[in-house]
């Protein structure tokens, strides 16, 4: 078992992720165990925390127990470990919701969004692209199939519709949820499917039908209307009863707000004005009322009004609210943005379906779905499109995966290898090292200092070249030196004698320390002149004393006497 804050935290990769990463690691650093963790070991380090940290014993440790009886409450569930592996803490608390509303825990499982995925996809273009498009086509007399093939897309989806009843209704009851509302759920719920389909069925048969029907359309739509009713009366009754409460409040029960009776009174105008467009246009197609379809449809403006205004209401209370992460409040904003998208759409074919019913227009009826179809059109274009580029951006890095190195070939590599073809008499010139082409910080050598207390006291015991290592100064300073005493000799000079040669200042610069200490000819002055055969120090100056030492290699810096000049000559 692993100690909370020790080794455990090596797991945590995903913890600390940016935005959007999961958070599936929190409960096993909790109680101290790694991801791979059997339940024996999770057993053990939650009792062996819950010892640690329980109220009894840590009074002040309650928030720390709570978290750690949480864990374990999670981790010691196979299928809520299983989704919080992969979901993190917030797939846990979907899976309770949708416990709590009766769906099945399978939903969550990767069959099961496969499944969600492809029947949201088919809802879309059974309801959105072939719905709408056989029921225009039929109504321009384009195609005369019978209203049942038409109204195929719908069958289907009363077909998954039931279907989804059947497993809520034979779904297996437990013990405490024995005594809630999902029994009369579920009677709602199957009520409403019947009324519905019984409705569809006469609708489809007075269409086939219109002059031997059994029933006017008013009597076919009677069984739609009746699924408005609970609806209707639940809303009613909350706003009611929140009216009752502000007029008499009671002592201890807070009064509802405003927004609190907004949902239910916009919820109930919805259903009311929804059931008043299909009342007035049944009673209008039977002969019964005389009106035009612009009153017919005036309900449906009002409808739209509504929505209009409560879509208005949420952006208003998003762009004053400051409430959430910066992820909840761009996702929050996407989804405003979708339904005005979705709603612009929404109200634009409504208008194109009063022009064709109730104003002068005389075009098709499929012009009335043309922005929907349009859109969804635009929509698998652009999709293949990203799919198409996103496959060959997949392909393009797996032949030339990024960060690969390059390999030359084999021939290429000998061939920049080889050294270029030398002509014929031409001397090739050697290759300089690479390492003598790197700056090197220059050595000064021991030659090349001089000690900075020339002659020695008497005071200071040894020679000179015993405290020689010392007390030294650069030899740059020294041959400053001798320069301005060779400059004082040549201004003492005595008129008379026999002129020196000028001084060539190119061989008083001293010895390069990276070069070996011999001077490099200058091109401008060529090589030094030959020392004469003479005794050593004898009828030479100065100068030529030491023009001579420089060009045997001897350093001649530290003497500043002329004996000293003629003892290193005689040496």
């Amino acid at each position: 078992m692993r100690v909370p804050g020790t080794d455990a935290d090596s797991d945590a990769g995903s913890d600390a992720g940016g935005p959007g990463a999961i958070n599936n690691k929190k409960h096993y650093r909790t109680l101290g165990v790694s991801t791979t963790a059997s339940a024996s070991e999770i057993k053990r380090a939650y009792h062996k925390l819950a010892l640690r940290f329980h109220p009894d014993k840590n009074p002040g440790q309650s928030d720390r127990f709570n978290e750690i009886n949480n864990a374990y409450t999670i981790l010691s569930d196979p299928r809520k470990k299983q989704l919080y592996d992969q979901f993190g803490e917030q797939g846990v608390q979907i899976s309770d919701m949708m416990a709590q509303q009766g769906l099945p825990p399978w939903l969550l499982s990767p069959t099961g969004r496969c499944a969600v995925c492809s029947s949201i996809v088919g809802v879309i273009l059974l309801f959105l692209v072939l719905l709408p498009l056989f029921v225009l086509l039929r109504a321009d007399a384009t195609i005369t199939w019978a209203w049942a093939i038409v109204l195929t897309p719908v069958w289907l989806a009363n077909l998954a519709w039931g279907a989804g009843l059947l497993l809520l209704v034979c779904k297996p009851q437990h013990e405490e949820s024995r005594h809630d509302c999902r029994g009369v759920q579920a009677v709602y719920r199957t009520a409403t499917y019947a009324l519905v389909l019984a409705s569809e069925i006469l609708l489809a048969i007075k269409l086939d039908n219109p002059d031997h029907a059994p029933l006017p359309f008013i009597g076919a739509l009677i069984p739609l209307l009746l699924t408005f009713v609970p609806g209707v009366a639940r809303n009613l009754y909350a706003l009611v009863k929140g009216v009752y409460q502000r007029v008499r409040p009671r002592e201890g029960v807070r009064p509802p707000t405003n927004e609190q009776l907004a949902g239910p009174a916009r919820a109930c105008a919805g259903r009311l004005l929804l059931a008043s467009t299909i009342t007035l246009a049944a009673l209008v197609e039977d002969g019964i009322l005389h009106l035009s379809w612009w009153l017919v449809l005036l309900p449906g403006w009002m409808q739209c009004a509504l929505l209009v205004h409560q879509w208005y209401g949420a952006l208003k209370a998003h762009m004053l609210s400051r409430d959430g992460t910066e992820e909840e409040r761009a996702s929050k904003a996407v989804v405003l943005g979708l339904a005005a998208f979705g709603g612009s759409l929404g109200l634009t074919c409504f208008l194109l379906l009063s022009l064709r019913v109730g104003g002068p227009a005389d075009y098709p009826a499929w012009v009335i779905g043309m922005p929907v179809f349009g859109l969804l059109g635009l929509i698998v274009c652009c999709g293949a499109c990203c799919a198409c580029c996103a496959a060959m951006v997949q392909s393009i890095s797996k032949q030339n995966p990024p960060y690969a190195e390059v390999r030359t070939p084999p021939d290429e590599e000998a061939a920049e290898a080889a050294p270029p073809p030398t002509p014929t008499g031409v001397q090739t010139p050697a290759r300089a090292d690479p390492s003598e082409l790197s700056p090197r910080r220059p050595e000064t050598r021991a030659s090349d200092q001089v000690p900075t207390d020339w002659p020695p006291s008497s005071s200071e015991g040894g020679s000179y070249f015993t405290r020689r290592e010392s007390r030294t100064t650069s030899a740059t300073d020294v041959h400053l030196a001798g320069l301005v005493d060779l400059t004082q000799q040549l201004s003492e000079r005595v008129p008379g004698e026999s002129p020196e040669p000028p001084l060539d200042v190119a061989w008083a610069v001293p010895p390069s320390p990276a070069i070996g200490g011999s001077p490099q000819p200058s091109a401008r002055t060529g090589p030094p002149a030959t020392t004469p055969a003479t005794t050593p120090g004898g009828g030479l100056s100065v100068r030529e004393m030491r023009k001579a030492l420089s060009a045997r290699g001897i350093a001649h810096e530290h003497c500043l006497e002329r004996a000293e000049l003629e003892a290193l000559m005689r040496s």
